[in-house]
């Protein structure tokens, strides 16, 4: 787990009211999926292997997707227009609009792990 719940609490100042033991579950939900989205890099070097930028840009996105699961649930029930498996976007339909995000993760947390440069397909 990439985040505490003294970090989320203090320092982030999350949303999430729940039990600390709902917010660490969210977290650690969170955290897999921000591994998942880099394709493996923050667990194969470790978050103490990443630069300091890297590791609060990583904080960040698990914060962010934390407050998307309590928001919206670790499943999400959106009706789903098209996927795209490479670049990880999803086409949304919400009333007629639809937009791009990354699956199931919010779209600042996305933001932080592109700024990180752990989402690029290949290494620098």
């Amino acid at each position: 787990m990439y985040v505490d719940v003294r970090f989320y609490r203090k320092v982030f100042r999350g949303s999430f009211c729940g039990k600390n033991v709902e917010l660490m579950r969210l977290l650690e939900l969170a955290s897999v999926k921000a591994n998942e989205l880099t394709f493996g890099r923050i667990g194969r070097f470790g978050f103490e292997g990443l630069t300091e930028f890297q590791q609060e840009c990583v904080r960040q996105a698990v914060c962010f997707q934390a407050d998307y699961y309590a928001k919206n649930g670790i499943e999400n029930g959106e009706a789903i227009r098209s996927y795209r498996a490479l670049d990880v976007s999803v086409w949304y339909d919400r009333g007629g609009q639809s937009y791009a995000k990354s699956e199931g993760f919010s779209e600042m947390g996305y933001m932080f792990l592109e700024r990180s440069g752990l989402c690029a397909r290949v290494e620098r």
